[in-house]
Parts: structure tokens; C-alpha cells; sequence
């Protein structure tokens, strides 16, 4: 029911948050770092460096309505996060299997 998600972590793995929050085409803000910016790097929120800088993104909210672009979150999908983890194990296990074959 918000009209804006913020994200003001300082370290995060995948952020569910900012996952949910696109899927249902809220606007973001949320802190520059690894994770937050891997969701946000089609453009669909905003990222900032620090704290104030969010501050003032909130602030002028209502006065400049962020305009993000929202895109498939199918990426995000249980099921093709799993592929792909399941192609970085495979490609893992591949190079073990090189180097122990030596």
C-alpha cells in the first residue's frame, strides 16, 4: 500500500524487499551497494550513496513523483535463480573435475 519502498541497508545479498517491490511496480529507493543495485540496474529505482542523499530523495517525493521504469522480474523467479545456480555449481564442478584430473 506504500506509494514509495526505500532499502536503506548497508549490505544485503539479494534484497527480497526490493524484489517485491518491483513485482508490484512500487517506486524505490534504495542504497548503492551489492545486491540493491544488481535489482535496480535496469533503472526501475533509485540508487544513492548515503543516507542524507536518501533523506533528500524522500523529502522531494511527493513534489517530483519518481518515474521508474519496471521491468520483468521474472529473473527473480525461485525457479530461475535456481538454474542459475545450479549452472555456476555445474560450471564449478566441471573446472574441479580439470584441475584434479591433472
Amino acid at each position: 500500500m506504500s506509494d514509495l519502498i526505500i532499502s536503506p541497508s548497508k549490505q544485503e545479498g539479494l534484497p527480497q524487499n526490493i524484489v517485491e517491490a518491483k513485482y508490484f511496480k512500487k517506486n524505490m529507493i534504495g542504497m548503492n551497494i551489492r545486491g540493491t543495485k544488481d535489482v535496480l540496474k535496469d533503472g526501475s529505482g533509485i540508487l544513492v550513496d548515503t543516507l542524507d542523499e536518501m533523506i533528500e530523495k524522500i523529502l522531494g517525493f511527493k513534489e517530483h513523483q519518481l518515474e521508474c521504469l519496471h521491468k520483468k522480474v521474472d529473473e527473480y523467479k525461485l525457479e530461475n535463480v535456481m538454474k542459475e545456480v545450479k549452472r555456476i555449481l555445474l560450471k564449478y564442478i566441471e573446472n574441479e573435475k580439470k584441475n584434479f584430473d591433472l
